[in-house]
């Protein structure tokens, strides 16, 4: 049977004490940073020394450097597929990965020490930032690929509602089910 989650299926303190990083601040990080932080949840911008870096400082973040990732609770992976592996991040095993495409998990590009997930908006990144500051959310597609801690769903889902991709509601996919139907 299909799960689609709301945001009522969110735990709204989820994220509560949590640190978050964004890493990267291109066509979906830039979205997620601002609608994180419009939804209570300022995270941690993490990205080269870049025109992307100089685009969150406007913005108002304080960018640091990717390795800072390591030490956020929750990681938000938002750049290019073929890129992740590159990256190097490491964050300890009571953490929670999270990639907006299940590519990387699904084909084994990337395997977090803790917890694994998916937010996939169905959409660019413009369109995820405009769909949340117009209050109507976008369609999303959610899963877990590996739960050490027991909360993997939940930091799955808190996320997904602050980014605004729970106001439609959320299809429960795998992420091999998710780059299934992105290829």
């Amino acid at each position: 049977m299909t799960t689609i989650y709301y945001e009522a299926d969110a735990d709204p303190d989820a994220l509560a004490g949590q640190r978050v990083a964004v890493v990267g601040y291109g066509n979906q990080g830039r979205s997620w940073a601002l609608n994180l932080r419009d939804s209570g949840q300022p995270p941690m911008v993490c990205v080269r020394r870049d025109v992307t870096r100089e685009q969150a400082e406007e913005d108002g973040f304080e960018a640091h450097e990717l390795a800072a990732a390591n030490d956020a609770d929750v990681v938000c992976v938002l750049v290019p597929d073929d890129v992740v592996p590159l990256l190097g991040l490491d964050p300890g095993p009571s953490s929670c990965v999270i990639v907006a495409s299940g590519y990387t998990l699904a084909f084994g590009r990337l395997s977090p020490r803790g917890d694994a997930g998916m937010v996939a908006p169905r959409m660019l990144g413009p369109e995820v930032r405009l769909c949340y500051e117009e209050g109507v959310g976008f369609i999303t597609a959610v899963g877990v690929q590996q739960d050490v801690t027991g909360r993997a769903l939940s930091r799955v889902l808190g996320v997904a509602r602050a980014i605004g991709g729970l106001r439609q509601g959320a299809l429960e996919l795998t992420p091999h089910q998710e780059a299934v139907l992105d290829l």
